[in-house]
């Protein structure tokens, strides 16, 4: 017998779900659907660097350079897309 889904509350910023939804929208999934994958995509990638074969450093500058670049094309606040 297949498990049943659990729902979860995510607690995030207007801009953050902005953000997120419209990238859901755009891959055309559903936004539970992207947020699902993303978290599992997170998932392995902290396996990977809990088993060396991952470059942390290079993923993490990547990061910064997003939110950065984020922060600086989108001010908290503003509408998203």
């Amino acid at each position: 017998m297949p498990e049943s889904p659990r729902r979860v509350t995510v607690r995030m910023t207007r801009t953050t779900y902005q953000i997120i939804e419209a990238a859901a929208r755009q891959d055309g999934v559903p936004l539970a659907q992207y947020m699902r994958e993303a978290a599992l995509v997170r998932v392995a990638w902290e396996r990977a660097l809990e088993s060396g074969r991952a470059d942390a450093d290079r993923l993490l500058a990547a990061l910064e350079a997003l939110r950065h670049e984020l922060e600086r094309t989108h001010p908290p606040g503003e509408q998203w897309g």
